[in-house]
């Protein structure tokens, strides 16, 4: 944070946006300021990533011991305005709205401030995401690289993710990569016993306690053994699976095309497929009579849906592409939000 100084960060700007209530003309003043620099992006991202993922820690720190001044002066103005109400001496126009508006804002700097602290705590320490068994989670990164987390799923970002080598680390379970290549920053995977190079792609990758299964979506990838030192680079449409049982090390199984693979996209598995596609496969799956607005057609989803209600899929189908999913008697229609 030595690149900042508080004088030229929009922190006004950027609490808006984080609440929502940004107007068009502020809107693109902070995307000006965002596009000028990467620090500028990457310290947006993570501010938003804080709000977005912090906000049980935020509670707390709002009920810690250094907010005893904040509930202090509010308490103090509230008497001040009950007394005021209570005499027969009658308020200055306009100076209840101007206490709410003070609240307002001293409520969105004092979230603000927080969530800042939130991030500067945790910018020294490794970031955590896990989902159950129902959830799934998408993770934006500070370079702008997205991981879509599968349910039942552990995700690890050290603390120096943005350095020399941009690393995360897949505990266990299945997550989905959207990396932005950077040919000076590559970007690795830790599985343990193997890894995974970026060299400018998206690729899946299922981790269980026997095996690593890779699937390349797009551009290539090398797929490292760390047992034994075998390094295979695959493309777009290939696969690779490591077999890491007891007492086993290798060889990294290599096999094309995906759609040979568990995750191919039968039943309710899909790699960035398109909505139509989607959607065919809701109706076989479920049995729904669902059309969707052409308007929304080329959206691309990825996720795992399997063993999901049909409520509970199509919650996520939504959510996941911002639509609205309106229905009239037996009949489901999909459109823009």
């Amino acid at each position: 944070m030595d690149h900042f100084s508080d004088n030229t960060i929009p922190w006004h700007l950027i609490s808006s946006a984080l609440q929502g209530n940004i107007n068009l003309e502020e809107n693109a003043a902070l995307q000006h300021w965002i596009a000028s620099g990467v620090q500028n992006r990457e310290l947006f991202i993570q501010l938003k990533n804080a709000w977005d993922n912090d906000l049980d820690e935020l509670q707390a720190y709002l009920q810690a011991d250094e907010t005893v001044g904040w509930h202090a002066l509010q308490g103090k103005l509230v008497e001040q305005e009950a007394a005021e109400v209570n005499s027969k001496v009658k308020p200055i126009a306009g100076t209840i709205k101007k206490r709410a508006l003070l609240f307002t804002v001293l409520s969105v700097a004092a979230a603000l401030v927080l969530v800042a602290g939130i991030w500067y705590m945790k910018a020294g320490s490794s970031r955590n995401f896990e989902t159950a068994v129902a959830e799934q989670q998408s993770v934006t990164l500070a370079d702008g690289s997205i991981i879509k987390l599968f349910p039942a799923s552990s995700l690890e970002i050290p603390p120096n993710y943005n350095g020399a080598v941009r690393k995360v680390i897949l505990k266990k379970g299945e997550a989905f990569f959207e990396v932005r290549h950077q040919e000076q920053k590559p970007f690795v995977v830790e599985l343990g016993i193997a890894s995974v190079k970026d060299v400018g792609t998206s690729f899946r990758i299922k981790k269980t306690n026997d095996s690593i299964h890779l699937v390349v979506v797009d551009g290539s990838v090398e797929f490292r053994n760390n047992a034994n030192g075998e390094v295979r680079q695959l493309k777009a449409g290939m696969q690779a699976t490591l077999l890491t049982g007891a007492g086993v090390s290798g060889p990294l199984i290599v096999s094309n095309p995906v759609a040979d693979s568990g995750f191919s996209q039968n039943e309710l598995r899909f790699i960035n497929t398109l909505l139509p596609e989607v959607i065919q496969q809701f109706r076989v799956e479920y049995k729904k009579q669902i059309t969707i607005d052409p308007a929304i057609a080329q959206k691309r989803f990825t996720g795992n849906l399997e063993g999901q209600s049909f409520d509970n899929a199509i919650d996520v189908l939504c959510r996941s592409l911002n639509i609205t999913l309106v229905r009239k008697n037996d009949l489901y229609y999909l459109t823009k939000e």
